[in-house]
């Protein structure tokens, strides 16, 4: 993956320096983490890529569950619990509906919607056997009140249709939760989280692995990819640490009263890992100082996507206030066509006449970044080496390493997300009420 840090108002060296001496002790306490093992620090989501044990009981579960006749994977959770996995797959599974596949779906219920519930019942209805449906349900509490709830209504359908059957259902949430307890009295299958690796933090868990396994994505080299990213990640030497380098850019601008971080994602298929990325960074670093509620800390994160959306958000982001950093996000390598050269209009757009594909998003691309220098708006450029889950994993484990020296930098802590209990709670005493 290529990284640059050095845009028309690019972070002067001498604060990279200053900056840097900032991260150089935490960068060795990470480095102890990961030396030391065992999940007992916050940070212990260094430690999955190389868990062995993970990888282990996730295969051994996949043995038990795909069948050839597999069709409708059902992923109920939601955040941290199913954004990860959803942003490989749909990444990967982009051009699925242009293309043959014999692969099985995913379907990701994460909201108590009733149309999408309706929906995933009358899928549930179309199967003509058990094994054709599969439900996976994932919640590191084992209380979400969304997650038990969609959950209860899907495998009340199923049982209409087939009978209760524990052994097309994993669980998956923290050891002794009051979902994980109850899953194993029943006989379904279950997985176990590590209680210090949070639901943003953990795609390369069980919560990514086993679904991204079923649809026969090479989890064994992403893990490989996001551990090769940690050991560059961890690089002593901050100007040779590309994590470390976003990291202290975003916090130079942070400083400068640029309060938003925009993902521009030259690619439809990369949405979702900007979404992904969307709830990593603002459900990390968006808190209030602990004893001073006065003192509120956050980046609001935006994702915009390339070129479509330079026609509804560009005249607000080159014409607008400048109060955000941008990251540019692209692909080096994909397939290409070309316009012809004989073509239904020739005299309209004639420059493009014999050009490929890639090569007209390429000039918009420079064109965009030009516009950007132009109005000196900062941004970063991340460009990943091809669309492959590698890369994806690559990227997402480059920016878990940057979230967690940012939260540093700010002195927040990047592992929490006390304030989202408030809505949970209220939600509890209204259902309660009623």
């Amino acid at each position: 993956m290529y990284f640059s840090h050095k845009t028309s108002k690019a972070i002067p060296s001498s604060a990279v320096e200053v900056l840097g001496g900032e991260l150089t002790p935490y960068l060795a306490s990470l480095r102890r983490t990961v030396e030391q093992g065992g999940y007992t620090a916050p940070e212990a989501s260094l430690l999955v890529p190389t868990d062995e044990y993970m990888q282990t009981a996730v295969e051994a579960i996949l043995d038990k569950v795909y069948t050839k006749s597999l069709r409708f994977v059902f992923v109920i959770g939601i955040g941290g619990s199913n954004l990860g996995t959803k942003a490989v797959y749909d990444a990967m599974a982009s051009a699925r509906d242009l293309a043959p596949h014999h692969q099985p779906r995913l379907i990701f219920i994460d909201t108590t919607d009733s149309t999408l519930l309706a929906t995933a019942q009358a899928l549930i209805k179309k199967a003509e056997h058990a094994n054709e449906v599969l439900f996976i349900i994932i919640s590191k509490s084992g209380t979400t009140t969304e997650t038990i709830a969609n959950a209860e209504i899907l495998l009340a359908s199923f049982a209409d249709r087939f009978g209760r059957n524990a052994r097309r259902v994993i669980v998956m949430s923290e050891t002794g939760s009051p979902l994980l307890t109850a899953a194993r009295e029943q006989q379904m299958h279950t997985l176990d989280l590590p209680p210090t690796v949070g639901g943003r933090y953990s795609v390369f868990t069980p919560v990514g692995l086993l679904p991204l396994a079923l649809m026969g994505f090479g989890v064994r080299e992403m893990r490989t990819a996001a551990h090769t990213r940690i050991e560059k990640s961890l690089h002593p030497d901050v100007v040779l640490n590309d994590a470390v380098l976003s990291a202290l850019t975003q916090y130079y601008f942070y400083r400068d009263n640029i309060r938003q971080h925009d993902t521009f994602v030259f690619t439809p298929a990369l949405e979702s890992v900007g979404k992904w990325y969307r709830q990593l960074l603002g459900e990390s670093i968006g808190k209030s100082v602990v004893g001073d509620d006065t003192k509120r800390i956050g980046i609001t994160p935006t994702v915009t996507v390339g070129s479509t959306d330079l026609h509804s958000v560009g005249q607000l982001y080159l014409g607008g206030p400048r109060d955000r950093l941008t990251t540019f996000v692209s692909i080096q390598s994909r397939p290409d066509v070309e316009v012809p050269s004989e073509r239904a209009w020739p005299d309209i757009v004639p420059m493009i006449s014999g050009k490929s594909a890639n090569t007209v998003l390429g000039a918009i691309e420079a064109g965009t970044k030009a516009a950007y220098d132009t109005n000196n708006l900062p941004y970063l450029e991340l460009k990943l080496d091809a669309l492959t889950p590698e890369a994806i994993a690559d990227f997402m484990q480059f920016k878990m390493c940057e979230t967690m020296m940012l939260g540093h930098l700010l002195r927040v802590n990047p592992f929490d997300q006390p304030h989202v209990e408030q809505y949970k709670t209220v939600t509890r005493q209204i259902l309660e009420q009623k």
